[in-house]
């Protein structure tokens, strides 16, 4: 695990010699010896504590909330709509793993110690005025005198998190093995003081890349979202040493950084513009005495309800948060271009002093963003080595299933955790501090979903064209061959093991075509799944979205907009379509169409004849450059125009210049 400050101590101003002398004299006196001091809070109280300073909601509110609910016992992790769930788990103690600090710039080891700036001055950065770009250019924080940094709380441990580091320290051995250290550079970076990373300038979202909106590479900008997220880690550093191999944690940043994706007047506005439902959009969880319960009424989540179960010390989880909150919707919108996947969001609203859900682990990378309050997080090796990288969330894991904990770690304001799927994880929050949390999931093509889609087709097409697959086995084969031959040792057993090795080597290696066809089927999945893309106002009068028809005197509709052979046009995001062949038939399938609930309606897709595919791949290929209609690979040119016309009309493509 990896925790990075976002804070970048300016070096100080050289002081004259004069200073210095005086300087010098000053340290010299009594009054200003060191003084040690710690403050040391209460650990965390376990899961069957009683809440104090908790609120009550009046009794009519409570009556109402508690009527006829829905009380189940959760024995398996749960779904959720628009993604794949991250719950919580149990505040069972377990041995102590202390923070991780690391230094992206130099080689990393093994020591489990934090070092910590105690005198360090937090620079504040501004993350409004930053100018996005992908060349991860780095740059110096503004030398300026930086405000007195006060001490972080300490963690259940004891351990002081502050945000300034001054040291490189080797990190703990986690999931997929130990990373390199070479311990000379480090001790070197530590007596330089050269260990803390630089503040990378990564820009609000809200700010485009450039100034043309329609000019910009959605994978690109899926892209300046994660170095948003991971600040100061750049991306080629994230997924060289983090992605699906450790843990990594950024600390620091400014306690509002996530406070505009998510916060309790945007729940309260939510709940009362929207009809959101018990089960299907909001669950009420606990998790006491090592039993997980739901404890949802039936119909809508009205906030009075909502919030007399929060205050009665019940956990509320938000399953598709994104559905109404815009700007958490364009973040997850952005990242799937980058990860071509569906990025699914649900949010966690946990009263003081506990926890909703039992210890597990998902099928899913987990992005957690600390939007208000802390909450304490341990991660575990998951009890078989063969859940690493887990294709299936687990079921509820008791306290006595796990070892050690590989990391125990306390959330605070503008800090995220990322950890692989397969890495059981359970939260629980402080006696005196609620928690608000949003958690990313991400990512679920694996090799393995490849293969599985692949291989199919391989045998059919191998059995269809190969004649010796069709031919009777020797009759040999049974005597020698099964689970009660197993241990025998002769020629006509092995024999047998050969022949058949060299069959399946022989006719069932799959081609180019058919690994092809097998990722096509892949990204149909994620067409079907994704979030619709935000369109843009600048957007909107370049595409159909902006299109105003008139009607004559005569009633007949006139379109405010013709395509011509001169036209330029480009497609509207780059993963927005997919070309696939399907036998005899040509399909485009695309998820602009979809709902903003998971799944809701069927995919969409076009079918288009074979000879139009060959323009539909110049506009994939030309991305994110326009192209002029008369260029794409089709005769006549009365064709080209009708298809771009066709692909406009559905909202795939937009213009270059808008027709008004």
């Amino acid at each position: 695990m990896a925790e990075i400050s976002a804070y970048q101590i300016p070096d100080a101003e050289k002081p004259s010699p004069a200073k210095k002398q005086q300087q010098n004299n000053a340290a010299l006196s009594p009054k200003n010896a060191p003084k040690h001091t710690a403050k040391h809070n209460g650990e965390i109280k376990d899961n069957g504590a009683k809440q104090n300073g908790v609120a009550k909601s009046p009794k009519a509110v409570q009556k109402m909330a508690m009527a006829s609910p829905k009380k189940s016992d959760d024995n398996a992790s749960d779904d959720y709509s628009g993604g794949r769930n991250d719950d919580e788990g149990s505040d069972d103690d377990s041995n102590d793993c202390g923070d991780i600090t690391v230094d992206l710039t130099n080689s990393v080891g093994d020591s489990n110690d934090t070092i910590n700036d105690d005198d360090g001055d937090d620079d504040d950065i501004d993350y409004d005025d930053i100018d996005y770009d992908d060349d991860d250019d780095e740059v110096e924080s503004p030398a300026v005198a930086p405000p007195k940094a006060g001490r972080r709380s300490q963690d259940a441990n004891n351990n002081v998190e502050k945000p300034a580091l001054t040291a490189v320290v080797k990190p703990k051995e986690t999931l997929l093995g130990r990373r390199q250290h070479d311990e000379g550079e480090a001790t070197k970076a530590a007596e330089t003081g050269n260990s803390q990373p630089k503040q990378r300038r990564v820009g609000h979202l809200d700010k485009p890349a450039c100034h043309e909106v329609h000019l910009q590479d959605s994978v690109e900008e899926g892209k300046r979202a994660l170095s948003w997220l991971m600040n100061p880690i750049e991306p080629q550093k994230f997924f060289q040493g983090y992605w699906e191999q450790n843990p990594c944690r950024v600390v620091g940043r400014k306690a509002n950084y996530f406070s505009h994706l998510m916060s309790f007047p945007m729940i309260e506005e939510m709940l009362l513009k929207n009809h959101l439902e018990f089960t299907t959009n909001i669950d009420i969880t606990s998790y006491k005495n090592g039993k997980r319960e739901t404890h949802n009424p039936d119909g809508r989540a009205m906030p009075l309800t909502v919030w007399s179960y929060y205050s009665n010390g019940y956990s509320v989880r938000f399953l598709n948060p994104s559905t109404y909150l815009e700007k958490l919707r364009a973040l997850c919108t952005r990242l799937q271009e980058f990860f071509y996947c569906l990025v699914g969001a649900n949010a966690y609203l946990t009263p003081p002093n506990s926890q909703g859900c039992a210890p597990h682990y998902d099928d899913i990378e987990t992005f957690v963003l600390q939007v208000e309050g802390r909450k304490r997080w341990r991660l575990y090796m998951p009890p078989c080595p063969s859940d690493i990288l887990a294709r299936v969330s687990s079921g509820n894991y008791s306290q006595k299933d796990l070892g050690t904990p590989t990391l125990d770690v306390v959330l605070e304001p503008g800090d995220i955790l990322y950890f692989p799927r397969g890495t059981v994880h359970q939260a629980v929050t402080e006696e005196q501090q609620h928690s608000l949390h949003i958690t990313l999931s991400v990512y679920q093509q694996s090799y393995a979903n490849l293969v599985e889609k692949l291989m199919p087709s391989v045998m059919e097409r191998a059995i269809r064209q190969h004649l010796n697959l069709h031919r009777g086995l020797p009759l040999e084969t049974w005597r020698h061959l099964g689970f009660a031959a197993r241990c025998q040792m002769s020629e006509e057993r092995d024999k047998l093991l050969g022949d058949i090795t060299k069959l399946v080597q022989t006719y069932l290696l799959p081609s180019a075509e058919q690994i092809d066809a097998a990722v096509d089927q892949l990204a149909k999945r994620f067409q079907h799944e994704a979030l619709p893309p935000i369109v843009q106002e600048e957007e909107k009068a370049r595409t159909v979205f902006g299109s105003v028809s008139e009607i004559d005197k005569q009633g007949n509709r006139q379109p405010d907009y013709n395509l011509t052979g001169s036209t330029e046009v480009r497609l509207l995001r780059a993963n927005i379509l997919r070309l696939i062949e399907e036998g005899t038939v040509f399909r485009i399938y695309y998820y602009l169409d979809n709902a903003l609930e998971y799944c809701k309606f069927d995919a969409s897709y076009m079918e288009i004849q074979p000879v139009e595919a060959t323009a539909v791949e110049a506009l994939i290929k030309a991305y994110p450059k326009y192209t002029s209609v008369k260029e794409l690979l089709l005769c006549p040119q009365d064709r080209r125009i009708e298809l771009a016309t066709a692909l406009w009309e559905r909202g795939l493509l937009m213009t270059k210049e808008p027709f008004k």
